[in-house]
């Protein structure tokens, strides 16, 4: 009964947890596939400049800085979250 009591409680901090821990693991997914494309875009841009071949496509310097830019997200996203939980736990442990 107490389990139960607690986990009503503290339901949403949960949620948000889980929802951090998602967050961070789409970030780390999308890190790898950022790498993987960014390698392939610069091995283009290598035989164009030198065999002047696979010319014009994208640009591995625009990707790392789109990337940078939804690291910023991603981590926003993740502090926010799991900032809430923490806070919302304490504050209900507190009161209680």
């Amino acid at each position: 009964m107490a389990l139960r009591r607690l986990w009503r409680r503290h339901l949403l901090s949960i949620v948000c947890l889980a929802l951090a821990a998602l967050v961070a693991a789409i970030a780390i997914v999308d890190h790898g596939w950022k790498g993987r494309r960014i390698n392939r875009a610069e091995l283009r841009s290598w035989y164009c400049e030198h065999d002047s071949i696979y010319c014009g496509g994208p640009s591995p310097v625009a990707m790392e800085r789109h990337w940078n830019e939804r690291q910023v997200g991603y981590e926003v996203a993740v502090v926010a979250l799991a900032g809430f939980a923490v806070a919302r736990v304490a504050a209900r442990t507190v009161r209680s």
